[in-house]
């Protein structure tokens, strides 16, 4: 289903510093596609063919283990979801999910790097993005294998602080996901910040309240 709002690839100019011909190609060349909630975007495992990025929604990236879904890392508009190295993936590495509706641009892999590889200003983009995917994942590493279960969910949400249009769609089950925890153990912590006034949750997702007890959570949880 195509959609011509193209403003996502021409943040993405701006952030590449590609050229008006590099720029025409992947408007020419990308596909538009949109999910529904929960929908499965792409499955781990299979073959690394595409690039997505969100133009609008929230996707989220999972690890699929043997018997659970462990979301390392959210994914909202004008982001890349799935990068996979030209020469590095095969498969891909994770799972993405629409966590709301979504719609999302799909662009061949070969010919995505084929467009850009001569541009240094792209490349050094690429390598950071990786460069903050690993961080990104270390740092939930840390938070789940240093952190008791409060401070495993303050950092999770401390994370979002910047992210307001992440943090008004968390819920105890992407918490719980990200946190290595079942849903009623995300969804006592949860209530407790509540009834603490460190967060509010009315429907519309989490919104801090007193972020300097957050981060002290954060920081001895």
């Amino acid at each position: 289903m195509n959609d011509n709002n193209s403003a996502y690839l021409f943040d993405l100019q701006k952030k590449m510093s590609l050229s008006k011909n590099e720029l025409d190609q992947l408007l020419s060349n990308r596909k538009n596609l949109n999910y529904e909630i929960n929908e499965t975007i792409i499955k781990q495992g299979s073959d690394a063919t595409h690039v997505y990025i969100v133009k609008e929604g929230l996707v989220a990236i999972f690890l699929e283990e043997e018997n659970r879904k462990r979301i390392i890392h959210l994914a909202d508009e004008f982001c890349f979801a799935m990068l996979p190295m030209i020469n590095l993936y095969d498969t891909y590495p994770f799972s993405l999910k629409a966590l709301i509706p979504s719609k999302i641009c799909q662009i061949n892999k070969s010919l995505f790097y084929n467009i850009i590889e001569k541009n240094p200003a792209a490349i050094r983009y690429i390598s950071t993005w990786y460069n903050d995917h690993i961080i990104t994942l270390y740092k939930l590493i840390k938070i789940c294998s240093a952190h008791n279960t409060p401070g495993k969910i303050a950092n999770i949400i401390w994370s979002f602080q910047s992210k307001p249009n992440i943090l008004k769609y968390l819920n105890k089950e992407i918490i719980a996901q990200m946190a290595g925890i079942n849903i009623e153990s995300a969804g006592k912590i949860l209530a407790d910040f509540k009834k603490n006034n460190i967060i509010s949750m009315n429907g519309e997702g989490i919104k801090i309240i007193n972020i300097e007890f957050l981060n002290k959570i954060c920081k001895i949880g």
